[in-house]
């Protein structure tokens, strides 16, 4: 299970929900995998991992295999179905799915508030 943290247990239990590691109201951006069905995750994907790197390009299945060798080019991996993060539109949207688009009853509940700056989050990435 995703890691609980005291913040984490208090907020659940000031939002109502049985428990933050399951509830899909904190693993759809802390941990994105748990509302994957488990037969659609490759063997070595954990469901509680966290952030990977789909949750940035996308769904990796045409891609995965492929995005690595010498002979693909950037415009190959989007073609296979990675995001087009060099487009800023795409990168921004990517990215504020998980660093803006807060609920105020989270906020309410505790979870820190998040603040995005694209140039800044793009140099601070992975």
């Amino acid at each position: 299970m995703a890691s609980v943290t005291a913040r984490s247990a208090r907020m659940a239990e000031t939002l109502g929900l049985p428990a933050a590691q399951t509830s899909n109201r904190c693993t759809i951006c802390h941990s994105p995998f748990q509302g994957v069905e488990p037969a659609r995750l490759a063997k070595t994907a954990q469901f509680d991992e966290g952030v990977s790197c789909e949750s940035c390009h996308g769904a990796a299945g045409q891609w995965l295999r492929g995005h690595t060798r010498k002979d693909w080019t950037y415009p190959t991996d989007v073609g296979a179905g990675m995001h087009d993060l060099r487009n800023f539109y795409v990168r921004a949207n990517t990215c504020v799915a998980c660093h803006e688009n807060l609920e105020a009853d989270l906020l309410a509940a505790g979870h820190p508030e998040l603040t995005f700056e694209l140039d800044g989050q793009s140099v601070a990435e992975p």
